[in-house]
């Protein structure tokens, strides 16, 4: 008895199956890659309106609100929540990118850290930084703390916004195939490394800047 099926309905499909739908996957991701930014600034926007209703009448809520005063509440749990959800909705697309989510993860841990080592030390600050004073008009230097912790915690947040973190530097492949040209690759600097150190720097310059001005009002 003959076989009568097809031959090409016999052959089990080949890598060319998964390797035709890379490029739809990888479209998908970019989209969820940019919807991810706006949709964490509203989530994050949401969350500090929850956690200022909280400071109303729950502890610890209240008291770090005092402690921090309300500008710097609002930028401390703004940008801690920007960044854990940033960094959360940027995982699966970074997973379909082939990126490093656990480099990135580390990267995440790392920047909480220094988020919350910054609300430490803004406590201190806080507490001697000058009361808002309609006399100054525009240049009230009691805007100068929270713009002290804009500068230091924004930037960085926004590498977690991003995606940044989980960010593949893929070397070019040449078309030579060539032994002349089968050299071992050089060291380069981690994709990561530049915009953290260019964000994370700047970042605190300015934030330093606006520090002076408060401790120089602030103590005299």
């Amino acid at each position: 008895m003959t076989d009568e099926r097809s031959p090409a309905l016999s052959v089990p499909p080949g890598p060319g199956v998964a390797s035709d739908r890379r490029p739809q996957l990888l479209r998908i991701a970019q989209i969820g890659r940019w919807l991810a930014f706006p949709l964490t600034a509203v989530i994050g926007v949401l969350v500090t309106m929850a956690a200022h209703d909280l400071a109303g009448s729950v502890e610890p809520f209240r008291s770090l609100r005092d402690a921090l005063h309300w500008a710097g509440y609002t930028l401390v749990v703004l940008n801690v929540t920007c960044l854990l959800v940033g960094a959360l909705l940027q995982t699966p697309p970074a997973v379909i990118r082939r990126g490093r989510v656990r480099v990135g993860w580390i990267t995440v841990a790392a920047l909480l850290a220094h988020h919350l080592l910054v609300a430490l030390v803004a406590v201190p600050i806080a507490a001697i930084a000058p009361e808002p004073d309609p006399d100054y008009g525009r240049y009230d230097p009691s805007t100068h703390y929270p713009v002290f912790l804009g500068f230091v915690l924004t930037g960085l947040t926004l590498v977690a916004m991003t995606g940044l973190v989980f960010f593949r530097d893929t070397p070019k492949v040449s078309a030579d195939r060539s032994p002349l040209y089968n050299k071992p690759p050089k060291r380069r600097v981690d994709g990561i490394v530049l915009p953290l150190v260019m964000l994370g720097g700047l970042g605190w310059i300015g934030g330093l800047m606006s520090l002076i001005s408060v401790l120089y009002h602030g103590l005299t």
